[in-house]
């Protein structure tokens, strides 16, 4: 099973188990859309029946788009094949974490790889940048609002498969009227230190 939603009390936690992920920023938050405030953010594409469940029976307070098919407020589509091609017939949604809360508490989202230490799955703090096409398990807090829809915040992500991150490439400037060449980025990310995270074992990750 692809979406495990469980209630603990007044908060809820819903893990989204081995889906590909883009536009990843959670080693470090970037700046939200119109917006001096931060953010950790990516998005993942799902299939049609773990839309239905995060949808219908987890009642998220996301809105999904299917690639090709679905159009945001603009009537645009949101997720276009000639971008999102390679994940034609699922539908993406936009998952976020804001930087701070609202007592104003730095947050953070612990991004981990899991390995065996002593016959026991245990994991570690996983320090590089994910690039597009990375394959991760989410695992997302919340609560309901008064509408009982799932508010929900990225709390850990499990790296599972790993697309090294990179800027490289062609861009077009239609204002300038050139093409230019970027080449790729040095990973200049702060590295977290092992005794800075906490480590995880099996439960994190049922």
């Amino acid at each position: 099973m692809t979406v495990v939603h469980k209630k603990e009390g007044k908060f809820e936690t819903v893990y989204i188990k081995n889906v590909p992920v883009v536009y990843a920023s959670v080693q470090q938050p970037k700046k939200k859309y119109e917006s001096e405030d931060r953010e950790y953010t990516l998005t993942a594409f799902v299939s049609d029946e773990d839309r239905r469940i995060l949808e219908d029976e987890v009642m998220l307070n996301k809105q999904l788009y299917k690639v090709g098919v679905d159009k945001n407020k603009k009537r645009q589509i949101k997720f276009t094949t000639e971008k999102f091609g390679e994940y034609e017939g699922l539908s993406g949604v936009t998952l976020t974490c804001p930087e701070f809360t609202k007592d104003k508490k730095k947050r953070v989202v612990s991004v981990v790889e899991t390995v065996q230490k002593d016959g026991k799955k245990i994991g570690i703090p996983f320090k590089e940048n994910l690039g597009n096409g990375s394959v991760c398990t989410i695992k997302l807090s919340g609560y309901r609002n008064q509408d009982e829809l799932l508010v929900v915040s990225l709390s850990m992500i499990v790296v599972e498969k790993h697309v090294p991150y990179s800027s490289e490439g062609t861009y077009t400037d239609d204002e300038l009227g050139f093409e230019y060449q970027v080449g790729g980025a040095d990973d200049d990310t702060p590295a977290k230190k092992e005794t800075d995270v906490d480590v995880f074992d099996d439960s994190d990750f049922a």
